[in-house]
């Protein structure tokens, strides 16, 4: 992930974990790279947290709390799949608004066809009935109302 951004972007300085959590692929980039991120998560009690060094604010991807054309990356791993779909179009708009003009969305969605899938940690999630499969095993109930 840090190759394919500097590739695209070798000076980025500011970057955004959309869906942050706690911080920690955030900082992790950071060490690696110098990149400055903040987070984004939907899921936070306050209004703004610091979490493993990275603040991070409550907000959504269709509704975020930043000024336009401020990153140079914006992060959105294992984020997407939670995202409403009424919500996924704007989301994507928010994500070009706040991206500097060159900046990189860099995206990844799990791949459901793993034997264990990576967040409910259930073997072969995919072949389960839907309404077992799709419960937040293990999570928060809030990161699907994304």
């Amino acid at each position: 992930m840090v190759n394919l951004i500097l590739h695209v972007c070798p000076n980025a300085v500011l970057g955004l974990d959309v869906g942050a959590s706690d911080g920690a692929l955030a900082n992790e980039l950071r060490k690696i790279s110098g990149i400055k991120f903040y987070g984004l998560e939907p899921s936070l009690d306050d209004k703004e947290v610091e979490r493993n060094g990275v603040k991070i604010r409550k907000g959504w991807a269709h509704s975020i709390p930043f000024e336009s054309g401020v990153f140079d990356v914006v992060l959105l791993t294992s984020v997407y799949e939670h995202i409403l779909p009424e919500n996924r179009l704007q989301s994507m708009k928010e994500i070009h608004r706040v991206l500097k003009s060159g900046g990189v969305l860099v995206g990844q969605i799990p791949n459901m066809y793993l034997p264990i899938e990576i967040y409910s940690k259930l073997p072969l999630q995919q072949y389960l009935p839907r309404v077992i499969g799709d419960f937040p095993f293990g999570g928060s109930t809030e990161r699907w109302k994304l």
